[in-house]
């Protein structure tokens, strides 16, 4: 069976086709659009101009599949749609447009999927797992690789982006407070009971494989290392703060899709990191989308 997964995210919209038999399931292709929907919400409402991109974008994603021969797909949101005002009208009107209808996930239902999907790639057995997205940011504590606790932080790559950042480059009092309303939203989400201190972090999420790409770019970690030591983060801040131009020219030779989020999403990352005394880590290629799939559409246990 060919089933596809369209993730509706703050930042990018993301079809992936997978072929699924036998409990398993292969990526065969992956298309996405880069429309920062954020900036199409004001005062937490989403604009007609957005409603309309968003069905622009899933009518081209719907033809892309059919012609293909493919009839069985998915459609679910993250940070992009589940906190607005008007989310109601927005997906009414959506599935009038389209004849689709969208699966809104909570933050600790996407925290969830996101591990699960990752699970199978994670390379130990506890430790701290991180979805990073352009609206939110999900945490997961987990041992023998099962989620012991599990919460949201209102924090986005994209989000922090448009909140803080008033160029291309950010300035040093920009880093600062993006770093502070990281540490801000974890003193005031973080559950009691969660662990202070977690040695091993497993991160996934696009800005995340952006920074992963720079750090290979910039040689701060062994070639091919499934694990690195968190340092290379404080390694990549530091290169930047010494040639922040020469830094933004290696991303847009590495990923120049991310040339906004890349380096919040570096602070977040990096903050977040310390908040834990994180020592070593991991990047994820794999996450909700796969999550979804596993569970929602598969039914495979996790």
């Amino acid at each position: 069976m060919l089933y596809g997964i369209i993730d509706l995210g703050s930042n990018t919209i993301r079809l992936n086709v997978y072929e699924c038999k036998e409990q398993t399931a292969q990526l065969l292709f992956s298309k996405k659009e880069t429309i920062g929907i954020l900036s199409y919400i004001k005062k937490g409402t989403l604009s007609e101009i957005g409603i309309q991109l968003l069905c622009d974008v899933l009518i081209s994603f719907q033809k892309l599949l059919h012609s293909v021969d493919i009839i069985n797909y998915s459609v679910f949101s993250t940070a992009s749609l589940r906190n607005l005002k008007n989310k109601d009208i927005v997906l009414h009107t959506i599935k009038e447009k389209t004849k689709i209808s969208i699966d809104v996930l909570s933050g600790e239902t996407e925290g969830k999927l996101s591990f699960y999907g990752a699970s199978h790639h994670i390379s130990q057995q506890e430790g701290l797992f991180l979805d990073l997205g352009g609206g939110s940011c999900e945490l997961v504590y987990f041992k023998n690789k099962k989620i012991y606790q599990v919460f949201s932080i209102p924090i986005g790559s994209l989000s922090m982006f448009q909140r803080y950042i008033s160029k291309l480059l950010p300035k040093e009092s920009e880093q600062k407070a993006i770093r502070q309303r990281v540490r801000k939203e974890l003193d005031a989400h973080l559950p009691t009971d969660f662990p202070k201190e977690i040695p091993y972090l497993c991160a996934a999420g696009g800005s995340i494989r952006a920074i992963e790409a720079l750090i290979d770019a910039l040689y701060l970690k062994e070639p091919f290392a499934i694990e690195f030591p968190c340092n290379a983060l404080d390694l990549m801040y530091a290169n930047y703060k010494h040639a922040p131009k020469e830094v933004c020219h290696t991303i847009l030779k590495a990923r120049p899709d991310r040339i906004h989020t890349l380096l919040p999403g570096l602070f977040i990352l990096s903050e977040i990191a310390n908040y834990f005394h994180c020592e070593r880590m991991q990047v994820s290629h794999y996450g909700v989308r796969e999550g979804y799939l596993y569970e929602r559409i598969l039914e495979l246990p996790s």
